[in-house]
């Protein structure tokens, strides 16, 4: 099993996007269009991060995750919630299951920064890499845990 931040295997279903497209925002710095794209949006907006290891696949990561009703589009929204509760991200489909009786473990791929700069690009591989680490999670359960 993958420790926390500790990278996962290589994705084989979908291939990394690139760090040019992966671009985080001042949080309060707006989106400009319409459009998914960070053509219209001022470089000079963007949070200048380390240059960490991004070519080396997706990190595994452990902790709170809010699951809500409504998409968050709001950094300002997004920094309040991680300061007040220590949230790592944020999700919609699993928030109907959290009302049920029905025990679950959600695995989330995080494909946006929860702010006004969405962009479909990183779906395929944070749903690939989410994918990946389930993978790993099943093979780490012995065959015989649930034996008679």
């Amino acid at each position: 099993m993958p420790e926390h931040d500790e990278p996962l295997p290589r994705c084989r279903t979908a291939t990394y996007p690139g760090a040019q497209l992966d671009r985080l925002f001042r949080p309060t710095y707006k989106h400009v269009t319409s459009n998914q794209t960070f053509i219209d949006c001022s470089e000079t907006e963007t949070l200048k991060r380390g240059p960490g290891n991004r070519e080396a696949g997706p990190h595994v990561y452990y902790g709170t995750i809010a699951s809500g009703n409504m998409v968050i589009k709001d950094a300002g929204a997004r920094d309040l919630l991680v300061q007040k509760h220590g949230v790592l991200c944020f999700e919609m489909e699993a928030a109907g299951l959290m009302n049920t009786n029905f025990p679950c473990l959600v695995i989330r791929g995080v494909s946006d920064y929860a702010d006004s700069h969405k962009n479909d690009v990183w779906k395929k591989y944070a749903a690939a890499s989410a994918a990946e680490y389930a993978r790993s999670l099943i093979c780490a359960i012995p065959g015989n845990m649930y034996s008679k």
